[in-house]
């Protein structure tokens, strides 16, 4: 199926100075606050893309993303696409093959996981995985974790501005994906697995 999307021979980003944001939302999308985080961070641009779910989730169901982008030219002008969520399958190849040539153009990719993203979520053999800095296991029913209690937040050294964050409300988190770093530097840890890299 890849062989039949046009080749793009310009992979040239379109910038305005002013930082632009696509957020994808998915499931449970509100769980992370990432308009607040983003606003924290300086603000930016935000436009949104949401997913299409007619049918629920039964088998069947139509399933779409049908407000992001499906060309390169289209996702060119944004400088992060925040993918919050989102299972991969909900969106066209195109749409995945126009964001990887974002990445591959200098464009910055930022993946939340999730329950129904990562492995549970179609990453696997797409122009996503490729793209990760993560081996993506084979999907299970019983893949991502569920931690009741929460397990707490710790930034590693590498994590530039983790001194200047508040710990002291010791943030948890509550959902964990078994994903192995590839050749990539771990930024923060839930307890002692890798959580962003």
């Amino acid at each position: 199926a890849k062989s039949q999307i046009p080749q793009i021979k310009n992979l040239k980003l379109r910038r305005n100075g002013v930082p632009d944001i696509l957020l994808a939302k998915g499931v449970f999308h509100w769980m992370y606050s990432m308009e607040e985080a983003i606003g924290w961070a300086g603000g930016a641009n935000i436009r949104e893309a949401k997913i299409n779910k007619k049918g629920g989730w039964m088998q069947g169901a139509q399933r779409s993303m049908p407000d992001l982008p499906k060309t390169f030219d289209e996702i060119s002008h944004y400088d992060l696409v925040i993918m919050n969520n989102v299972p991969a399958n909900y969106m066209a190849l195109q749409q995945r093959y126009a964001l990887a040539k974002f990445v591959e153009a200098g464009g910055s990719l930022f993946v939340i996981g999730g329950e129904w993203s990562l492995d549970r979520g179609g990453f696997q053999d797409s122009f996503f995985e490729e793209l990760l800095p993560c081996e993506m296991p084979p999907a299970r029913p019983d893949s991502t974790a569920i931690h009741k209690a929460g397990l707490p937040l710790r930034a590693a050294n590498a994590l530039q501005i983790g001194s200047s964050l508040n710990w002291s409300p010791k943030p948890h988190i509550f959902c964990t994906h078994p994903l192995k770093p590839r050749a990539a530097t771990t930024l923060l840890f839930a307890d002692s697995q890798p959580l962003l890299f």
